[in-house]
């Protein structure tokens, strides 16, 4: 299960509800309630809890606010004017081109400071102060699936017994047949996955086998018989333990004759 305590604040409200239709997986989530929750909190319906003793429930007290006191107001003192002569200003004498007109000298060009462009403010939300510099992190609570375990079937005298595969399909054990005609076909990589023998093994290993073509396979493998016959307790053995063939009338010629008996 998942307590999320993001409820204060609506930047954290993206996480949980992606979830909210999400039955099997809202059930998990459980919503700490620590300041008050934000309202959009709320309409999730998920689960809440609180912890008094850990986390406070009210929210601080704001500070209080300082007020500048009136400035007193002096009256300007009157201060008797002196006059001061007054200045005279002398023009820059002008030079004369060639042709005898006056050019003026140009003033000097004063550059003009321009004004930065103000730089974004970072938002005040804890989840985005929180995200900054930070890669977003994935974090699945999907159940995991069991990996099937292997088993063996045996009958109350510990002889075992072959589970009834699926019956393959005519034109997918046709098809097998024809490949196996040209090379046959190695039943340890196809049917195990693997091959000890590997790059030395005679047999073929490519191309793959369909999903047809390999329960036919294991069908056709079906019928030799295995050397420990119902004693084997080789879980990975794929060779017949039991006669594969029901209501079996070969009787004496039947390499599982002596199995027939068997329940």
């Amino acid at each position: 299960n998942i307590i999320f305590s993001g409820c204060h604040d609506n930047g954290y409200i993206p996480n949980p509800e992606s979830y909210k239709h999400d039955s099997f997986t809202s059930s998990r989530i459980t919503l700490l309630d620590t300041t008050p929750a934000e309202p959009r909190f709320r309409t999730l319906n998920f689960i809440t809890t609180q912890f008094p003793s850990v986390f406070r429930y009210e929210l601080l007290p704001d500070p209080p606010l300082l007020y500048p006191q009136a400035a007193s107001f002096v009256a300007p003192v009157s201060v008797p004017s002196i006059q001061t002569p007054a200045k005279t200003v002398v023009s820059p004498p002008s030079t004369v081109n060639s042709a005898g007109s006056p050019k003026l000298k140009s003033a000097s060009t004063v550059p003009h400071a321009t004004k930065p462009p103000d730089s974004p403010q970072p938002s005040s939300s804890w989840a985005t102060v929180g995200k900054s510099g930070i890669s977003e992190k994935i974090i699945s609570i999907a159940p995991i699936k069991p990996v099937a375990r292997k088993y063996l079937v045996l009958n109350m005298y510990d002889e075992r017994l072959d589970l009834a595969l699926q019956k393959p399909d005519r034109t997918a054990m046709d098809s097998l047949r024809a490949r196996v005609k040209k090379q046959k076909v190695c039943n340890d990589y196809h049917v195990l996955g693997k091959c000890d023998n590997d790059r030395y093994c005679t047999y073929s290993h490519a191309p793959k086998l369909t999903a047809g073509e390999l329960l036919s396979l294991k069908q056709m493998a079906r019928f030799r018989c295995c050397d420990k016959w119902s004693d084997c307790r080789d879980i990975d053995c794929y060779y017949g333990h039991t006669c594969p063939n029901d209501d079996c009338r070969y009787d004496d010629i039947c390499y599982f004759r002596d199995l027939h008996s068997m329940d």
